[in-house]
């Protein structure tokens, strides 16, 4: 289902067209690869874009995070068992709080 709405996005955006996306999506199960690793590594798409049209779908707004510098002192606010478990990361701090 998500991999259908995921497509209909690419389509409308123009980046795949569906006969092409049929072809990568073959290919790409065949070789035992993540279609949509396909096609960032074919350069049909960025990282990036790709993370912001999936965004899109699931109503999230989308934060590259590429060359954020992450403080230590952050870090290490939240303990790394809760992290771990829960999947956090504390990116930054506003204010005491």
């Amino acid at each position: 289902m998500i991999l259908a709405k995921l497509l209909d996005k690419l389509i409308e955006k123009n980046i795949v067209t569906a006969e092409s996306w049929t072809t990568l999506r073959d290919a790409a199960l065949r070789d035992g690869v993540d279609p949509e690793e396909s096609l960032v590594k074919q350069g049909l798409i960025s990282e990036p874009a790709l993370a912001k049209i999936k965004g899109e779908l699931f109503g999230l707004q989308f934060v590259d995070l590429d060359g954020l510098e992450l403080s230590e002192e952050i870090l290490k606010t939240i303990p790394k068992q809760v992290a771990e478990n829960y999947h956090l990361v504390l990116f930054a701090r506003d204010g005491k709080k």
